[in-house]
């Protein structure tokens, strides 16, 4: 039991304390039209994302909008620590949301379809990156400190015809918050990744999920 206290300070750890977020369904509509608008203009977008819990989030809002034919069919491309989470959501469907844990335990894929793909361990990036189709990386680190989401970064933020999409929170040194912080101060733009620094020239948007 916790005793009975009359403190006169509390202090509290919260990364959003002071502020509001924006409306959630607004958001999520925001990203299928930055998603869709860029797949017409024939971009390759990387969208980094947390491992555990927000990517999966990415993921559902992406197949469905696909589904729905709210944005083209195009390869969505899985990589990083969130490949191994999605294995342990499929593995325990019981603590899933309600729809999601019965869509698993009905034998059916949660995450994946013909259009969104798990990359191979020794399957070739470059490859991947290399052709003039957009496409979609969906790719842990989330803050792009590390995991494939850097490699994919530091081929695509030089280039114009590519788009990174940031969706969760972006510590003060991240290379995330670097890119961010572009949006107030594009000039002279550059990014450093993996100890090297890359011309900005893509577009960068954020999304507040």
């Amino acid at each position: 039991n916790i005793p009975k206290l009359r403190p006169d300070v509390a202090i509290v750890e919260t990364t959003y304390g002071n502020r509001l977020h924006a409306n959630r369904q607004v958001e999520e509509k925001r990203l299928i039209e930055l998603v869709r608008e860029c797949i017409l203009q024939k971009k390759k977008i990387l969208i980094p994302a947390f491992a555990l819990g927000r990517a999966q989030e990415v993921l559902l809002i992406l197949r469905a909008a696909i589904q729905n034919q709210e944005i083209p069919a195009v390869p969505v491309y899985v990589d990083g620590m969130v490949r191994d989470i999605n294995i342990m959501y499929t593995r325990n469907p019981t603590f899933l949301k309600n729809t999601l844990g019965k869509r698993v335990m009905r034998g059916n894929e949660p995450f994946y379809t013909k259009e969104i793909r798990a990359i191979a361990p020794m399957q070739n990036r470059e490859d991947l990156l290399s052709g003039s189709d957009p496409v979609i990386f969906l790719s842990s680190s989330g803050m792009l400190t590390g995991g494939p989401s850097v490699l994919y970064a530091q081929k695509l933020v030089s280039s114009e015809n590519a788009c990174i999409i940031i969706t969760g929170y972006q510590d003060e040194e991240s290379p995330g918050r670097q890119l961010l912080n572009l949006l107030e101060n594009p000039k002279d733009a550059s990014l450093s990744l993996g100890g090297v620094s890359v011309p900005v020239k893509c577009r960068i948007e954020q999304v507040g999920l």
